[in-house]
C-alpha cells in the first residue's frame, strides 16, 4: 500500500507542473486567406524548389485560393503597415542545429529585398485570387542542400502584437489537427 502511494504521489509532482499545457494548441489570430502550392516551371516539384549553392534559387511559389479580405498586399516590414491588409511573408530555415533558427523577410523588389525575394505574377503590389506568388533567395545562399523550410504570413509583427490581433493566410484547413499558421514543405536537393 505505501508504494502505491509513493507512485500516486511521484505521478502528480511530475505532472503537477504540466496541468493545463497543451503540446498543440491553435493559433489564436485569424486566418482571412488560404492559399496552395503554385504553379512553376517544370523544376520546382508541385511549387517546392530544390536547394543549390546558387543565391538565386526559386525556392516556393503559392497561389492564393480564397480570401475574406477585398485585397492582400504584401509588407515592407518597416512596421508602419502592421495591422492592416499588407502581409509580411518570413521563411524560417528550422533543420540548421543551431540554437537559434535563421529566418528571412521576403518582400518584393520595390520594397528593397534583403535575402528573400517576392516575385508576383502580376506586378501591382497585390496578390489576387488564383495568383501564384514566388519566393527566390536573392544574393544569399539560404538552402543549398535539402532543408526544411517554413513560411509564416502575418499582417503584424508578433513581438509587438497580441496573437489574437493577428490575421494570417496558410494552407487550407483539412480538418485534422488544429489550424496554424505557418506552412511546412521539405526542399529536396538539387541532383546536378
Amino acid at each position: 500500500m505505501v508504494r502505491c502511494s509513493v507512485f500516486a504521489l511521484t505521478v502528480l509532482l511530475l505532472l503537477g507542473p504540466l496541468s493545463g499545457c497543451t503540446l498543440y494548441s491553435e493559433f489564436k489570430g485569424t486566418q482571412v486567406a488560404s492559399f496552395e502550392l503554385g504553379d512553376g516551371p517544370e523544376y520546382l516539384d508541385r511549387g517546392i524548389g530544390k536547394g543549390t549553392d546558387a543565391t538565386d534559387d526559386r525556392l516556393l511559389s503559392v497561389k492564393l485560393i480564397d480570401s475574406t479580405l477585398d485585397s492582400v498586399e504584401f509588407n515592407d516590414w518597416s512596421g508602419n503597415q502592421d495591422g492592416g491588409d499588407a502581409f509580411r511573408f518570413e521563411i524560417t530555415i528550422t533543420d540548421t542545429g543551431e540554437a537559434e533558427a535563421p529566418s528571412y523577410a521576403c518582400v518584393l523588389a520595390t520594397q528593397g529585398p534583403d535575402a528573400c525575394l517576392l516575385a508576383e505574377s502580376v506586378e501591382d503590389g497585390v496578390w489576387t485570387l488564383d495568383e501564384s506568388i514566388h519566393l527566390y533567395e536573392h544574393d544569399t545562399d539560404i538552402c543549398s542542400t535539402s532543408c526544411r523550410l517554413t513560411l509564416t504570413v502575418l499582417n503584424a509583427d508578433l513581438e509587438t502584437t497580441a496573437e489574437e490581433d493577428v490575421n494570417f493566410i496558410s494552407d487550407e484547413h483539412d480538418g485534422n489537427g488544429p489550424i496554424t499558421h505557418t506552412y511546412n514543405v521539405i526542399l529536396g536537393q538539387d541532383d546536378a
